[in-house]
Parts: structure tokens; sequence; C-alpha cells
């Protein structure tokens, strides 16, 4: 029997046959995060030194948007014709190439802004190209019954491999320069690469039926509309909408230090939350509805922007920034986790077998359009206002959606989604 690894869920019975691959992908799952968190940290450093606007460090997440959600027509097709397994491959193999492009513009003296951001949006049209790919290969990896455990298992390692990347990237960053960050990043795609191989010839739902991405519109609107899945979808939405507030932190940095290690010491604040979610996720599970669990999330998210708020403001001394700031990050960081990992596993047990491939391009597009949308949003109420009044903002939407909560019905559809996995129908 192959041992899991302290972030793998349990192998489940022993004729399990993907439980050391299982085990395998989540490692290479946290050494993909190591990468891409040294790069989210080195790519908002180096836009921010270069303009000083908090709205223009949100074009980062615009380029990395846009290109995806032109494609989810294509994508359904290259999974439905292909299959998870084999798009999933040629993604992180691409991916692994292009990544490499910073280190030749930072080599030759070519990195700008412009440069930057035109690399930023090559790399999400190889995602946005194979968008479904990693739901479907995740779904794959485990039986219903462990889905759950290993959302969390991902959201967990994430989470981690974050926390260790943003702090190691800062010093690497400082010490080496952001030349070997890029680097490290291309190599890092190489390791999802080897485990999904194993996969390459099992039948998926993905290639069994072929049906097209606008179909995916009728699980959400229409006569046949699924309201759980369209609550999960708005759910997700404002989660990432609200996850736009990260856009300030190079403001609020700079606010303290010039020194790329307090951008680096905010963003691992961000993410350690995370790392709990799995122990989280399994204590909950069965004790309470997860339209409960959801709404303590919500809370506890604007509370602790209205926090993060007021340690912004100009007055305060650079100390009680940085501190009162990092005690307010760490709860949102945790809802927003255990939120996010919550509505993978859910979309993922309910969404039908045979429309899973386009349903998945669909869920795949969401963080394509609100991420970008919040960040916009606020950078740009922030470089007109101030950080502060900014947040501010968020944590006053937040706050009155909670408090709307009772009055709209997508509350009640989130109560009806449960952790059961959904049979094909005929």
């Amino acid at each position: 029997m192959t041992a899991a690894s302290p972030g793998a869920p349990s192998a489940g019975p022993s004729d399990d046959p993907l439980a050391g691959v299982r085990t395998w992908w989540l490692r290479s799952v946290f050494v993909s995060v190591l990468g891409s968190a040294m790069v989210g940290l080195a790519n908002a450093y180096i836009i921010y030194d270069q303009t000083h606007s908090v709205g223009l460090t949100g074009l980062l997440a615009v380029c990395a948007s846009l290109p995806p959600l032109l494609l989810p027509a294509v994508a359904t097709a290259l999974a439905q014709r292909f299959g998870g397994p084999r798009t999933y491959i040629a993604r992180f193999l691409l991916s692994a190439i292009i990544a490499f492009v910073p280190v030749v513009l930072l080599a030759t003296g070519l990195l700008t802004t412009v440069t930057l951001l035109i690399w930023w949006a090559a790399m999400s049209v190889i995602g946005g190209l194979f968008s479904p790919s990693r739901t479907l290969v995740q779904r794959m990896l485990a039986p219903p019954e462990l889905l759950p455990e290993l959302s969390a298992a991902v959201s967990r390692n994430s989470s981690l491999a974050s926390v260790i990347g943003i702090l190691g990237g800062g010093v690497i960053f400082a010490s080496l320069g952001p030349i070997w960050i890029y680097a490290f990043n291309a190599l890092s795609f190489l390791p999802l690469i080897l485990p999904v191989m194993r996969l390459v010839g099992i039948p998926d739902s993905a290639k069994v039926t072929q049906r097209r991405f606008r179909d995916a519109v009728g699980l959400i609107y229409g006569p046949n509309a699924r309201h759980d899945l369209r609550a999960a979808c708005r759910y997700a939405s404002l989660n990432l909408a609200i996850g736009g507030y990260m856009v300030t932190f190079p403001a609020i940095a700079r606010s303290v230090s010039t020194h790329v290690g307090i951008l680096s010491l905010l963003q691992a604040t961000a993410a350690v939350g995370g790392i709990a979610t799995a122990a989280a996720m399994s204590r909950l599970r069965g004790r309470t509805r997860w339209g409960r669990v959801q709404r303590g999330c919500f809370l506890t998210a604007g509370l602790g922007m209205l926090v993060l708020a007021w340690s912004t403001q100009p007055g305060n001394a650079r100390s009680v920034t940085l501190i009162v700031g990092i005690l307010a990050i760490l709860p949102i960081g945790f809802a927003r986790s255990l939120e996010r990992a919550m509505l993978s596993a859910l979309v993922q047990m309910r969404t039908p077998p045979q429309s899973r491939a386009e349903f998945f391009t669909y869920y795949a597009l969401i963080p394509m359009v609100a991420i970008p949308f919040g960040q916009m949003v606020i950078g740009t109420l922030a470089d007109h206002t101030s950080v502060s009044v900014a947040l501010a903002a968020v944590a006053a939407m937040t706050l009155i959606l909670v408090a709307l909560g009772p009055r709209l019905r997508l509350r009640a559809a989130f109560d009806e989604l449960t952790l059961e996995d959904v049979r094909p129908t005929v």
C-alpha cells in the first residue's frame, strides 16, 4: 500500500488503484503552487514599483482573465475530443515552455510592465484553452466518497505552498533577483505532468458525452435549471470578487516599507488561513448545513475587511498598519479559502456526469470575470480615494449582503447542496 503524504486524503480501500497517483499528484500540486506564489509576488512588486498605481497592478488580473473568456467553446471541444488527462498534460507542458519567457526578458533587460503583461496574457491563453482539464483530472483521481477530502487536501497543500512560496520568494527576490523566481516557476509545471500520465487511457465522462459549451448555461438558467449549482456559482463569484482586496497589498506594503519582504508577508498571511481548510471541512461535514458555513465565512470576511480598512488609515503608525493588518487578513484568508474549497467539492459532486466537461469550463470562467472585476473596481477606488476607503466599501458591501441573506432565494438554494454524488441521468 502506498503511504499517503501529509496533505493527501486517506487512500480508501485496498482496491483503490489510484491511491498512489493521488498522493503523487498532490505533491506535484504543492511544487507548482510554490512556483506560482513566487511569481505572483514578483509580478505585483515589479508592476507597482514601476507604475505606483493600484489600478494598473490590477491589470495583471485582467490579462490573466480576458483570453480564457474568449475560449470556452474551444476548451470544451478539446476536453471532449481528447479527454481530461491529455488536455491536462498539454496545458502544463506548454505552460512550462512559455514560463521561461520572463527569464529571457530579464537576462536581456527587456522586462517592463508592458512585456510582463503580454507574457502573463499568453500564459492565460494556455490556461483558457484547457480550462476544464484540472477539474476533470481531479474528479477522476478519487472515488465520490473521497472527493470532498481531496478538494480540502488540495486547498491545504496549495495554501501551505503559497505561504512558503511567497515568503521564500521575497527572500529570493531581495537577495538573488527575480530571474531565479521565474526559472523555478517554469520548472515547477513539469512535476504536474508525470502522475497524470497514468490516467491516459482511463475512460472519463468528458469524452463519453459530446455536448456544447452553451449547454452548461441550461444548468444555470432555463426551465431545467439546477438551483443548487446556480447558487454555488454566484457565491463563488462573490467570494472571488471580494478577494480583489488583495490588489491593495502593494500599496499597504509601500506605506510600511519599500522592502519586498513586507509585501511577501501580507500575501503569505492571506494564504496561511487555508492550511486549516482540510481540518475544518472534515470537522464540519455532517454537523451543520453548508449554507450556514458559507454565511459564517462571509460574515468573517466582512468584519475582517472592516478592521483592515481601519488599520490602513493614513494617520496610523506603520507598526499599527502592519500588525493590525496581519491580524485582520488572517481570518479573511481562512474564511475565503474554506468557502472556495467547499464550493469546489460541491460543484464536482453535484454536476451530472454527462455535463461535466462544459460545466467545469463554465465554472473555471468564474474567476476570469470575478477576480479582475473586483481588483479593477477596488484598485480604481483606491487610486481615486484611498486604500482605507476602498477596503471599507468592500466591507460594507459584504456585511450588507450578509444582512440581506434571509431575503434572497439564493440562501435557500444553497442550503439544498449536499456532498452526495449525482448519478448519470438516462
